[in-house]
């Protein structure tokens, strides 16, 4: 998902948390998470590690941080990782191929990778995660329900610094960049679980 977290609009909830009923916040991310914090002090009901995350960016400037936090319960929500076995054999050969050669030249594996230029596969991706109507929670059952998406995204960056080719405006070269991507996660590339 790159090196940051997207948030959602948070619930409340009661939970029973080490035999007692807790006023809490749960906060929905788009990487599959649910961070559980009490109402009262903000401090998370379960442990939250800090994992060690990528720090070497092949954007000038960029600086990443060493680490990412992730709850360690509630477990997440979907699925956390997008590798080959994943791809959609189900697809005809000829495009099972291209998408196997383009999900082999990029950038994939960690969870916070961040961009690159020969593009990074983002999973959940954009559109993955929560979703921005947020969760419904049951006091009754104690069960959240969560809309969640699993679509991998396939980014990379441009250096539009450059002289664009004589026929290519800025906006041109951004757009056909963004018209690959797109292409690449319109077809049905993740095969279900």
């Amino acid at each position: 998902m790159g090196p940051a977290t997207y948030q959602h609009p948070p619930s409340l909830v009661t939970v029973t948390h080490n035999g007692k009923k807790i006023d809490a916040v749960a906060q929905p991310t788009k990487t599959g998470f649910v961070f559980l914090l009490d109402r009262e002090t903000g401090k998370p009901l379960f442990e939250v590690k800090e994992v060690k995350a990528p720090t070497v960016s092949q954007l000038e400037g960029e600086k990443l941080w060493p680490t990412q936090p992730m709850p360690m319960l509630p477990k997440a929500f979907m699925r956390q990782t997008f590798d080959l076995g994943d791809l959609n054999d189900l697809l005809p050969d000829s495009s099972f191929q291209e998408i196997k050669k383009t999900f082999l030249a990029s950038k994939h594996g960690n969870f916070f990778e961040p961009l690159s230029p020969e593009g990074t596969v983002f999973y959940p991706g954009l559109d993955g995660g929560a979703e921005w109507g947020g969760v419904a929670f049951d006091p009754e059952s104690a069960l959240m329900y969560i809309n969640a998406n699993e679509i991998p995204w396939l980014i990379g960056s441009r250096d539009l610094t450059t002289e664009p080719k004589k026929e290519e405006t800025e906006l041109v070269a951004a757009r056909d960049f963004i018209v690959s991507i797109v292409r690449l996660v319109t077809v049905p590339i993740v095969k279900a679980r």
